[in-house]
């Protein structure tokens, strides 16, 4: 899961002009296309599914 983590933490990428969606249930930030996740990808820190991330306003 640290890899995981690490794979999407905003402090670890560039993260200018690219997409960051939120979860609604626990706040993790998933920076890219979070359509190209399957439909059954679930946030890895609370397991909500991906239907509850919302686009971040920028």
């Amino acid at each position: 899961m640290t890899k995981l983590l690490e794979k999407h933490s905003p402090e670890s990428l560039n993260v200018e002009g690219k997409t960051i969606y939120v979860c609604g249930c626990c706040g993790f930030e998933y920076i890219g296309d979070l359509d190209s996740e399957p439909d059954d990808y679930v946030c890895p820190i609370c397991g909500q599914p991906k239907k509850v991330f919302k686009r971040k306003a920028m």
